[in-house]
């Protein structure tokens, strides 16, 4: 069993050219979202969450789009250890766009559930 779970970003590009794409990494510390296209990248360890979860929306032309949602366990601690979140902060936390990752999506749900304990709070299927 591996230590941790990657899944690239980007699509069918990430499979054509996957130096141009991203990835999330979940481990035991947490985890970690690299999009090199959009100069992304940062780290959120587990104990500094209350709750996280994917929100999965499928488009009207039949691709499937996924965002985490991050919830902090303290948010004005949380702030002030991640700026470079600011730009994605919502009303009740953290909400990054992973994009159009189709079938890459599915691959996070067990590394969430194995690796992000009970802070996981499963999928959330939006309407599109």
């Amino acid at each position: 069993m591996t230590d941790s779970v990657t899944v690239p970003l980007g699509g069918w590009r990430s499979l054509l050219l996957p130096w141009t794409a991203g990835k999330v990494v979940l481990d035991q510390r947490g985890l970690t979202v690299v999009q090199r296209e959009h100069r992304v990248r940062f780290t959120v360890r587990w104990d500094e969450l209350e709750r996280v979860q994917l929100a999965r929306e499928l488009r009207h032309y039949g691709a499937f789009a996924y965002d985490i949602e991050l919830t902090p366990a303290d948010p004005d601690g949380f702030a002030a250890r991640h700026p470079e979140l600011a730009d994605w902060r919502t009303r009740f936390g953290y909400r990054y766009a992973l994009g159009e990752i189709g079938w890459l999506g599915r691959r996070l749900e067990p590394g969430f559930e194995r690796f992000g304990g009970q802070v996981w709070d499963g999928v959330r299927v939006v309407a599109g």
